[in-house]
């Protein structure tokens, strides 16, 4: 299966999905214009993934800012991801990251954690200058 590679900008974030590797990035600021068109290619290339039933999956979301349109499809993509890993056909870890000293993201991570039955991992990394 061939892997998704968008390259980020100061409005959407770089995304990768590697079928071999198990693993899906999504890293930087989400705020797109288009959310839909931009998060559609990421539930397209998902529903192929699932369609291979990948033993382990890791996603990592590490974005500095996003919009409320932008959480919104980021919490579909996790709704499809905890309803793969409770139906028994693999196995999905979150590891959600945030910068020190960002309470929301922190917060939003705890949100997360308690909504879904996947294990979510709250990661805190150094501030980037």
């Amino acid at each position: 299966m061939e892997p998704l590679q968008l390259e980020g900008n100061f409005e959407m974030p770089t995304v990768s999905c590697n079928a071999q590797e198990g693993k899906i990035e999504i890293k930087g600021r989400s705020i797109p214009p288009h959310p839909l068109d931009f998060y559609q290619q990421i539930f397209d290339w998902w529903e192929k993934y699932t369609q291979e039933k990948p033993s382990q999956t890791e996603i990592e979301i590490s974005l500095e800012y996003f919009n409320t349109a932008s959480f919104k499809y980021i919490m579909h993509l996790l709704r499809l991801a905890n309803e793969f890993h409770t139906s028994g056909n693999g196995e999905v870890k979150l590891n959600w990251y945030y910068e020190e000293d960002d309470e929301d993201l922190m917060e939003t991570g705890e949100l997360i954690q308690e909504t879904f039955a996947m294990p979510v991992e709250i990661i805190e990394v150094p501030e980037e200058e």
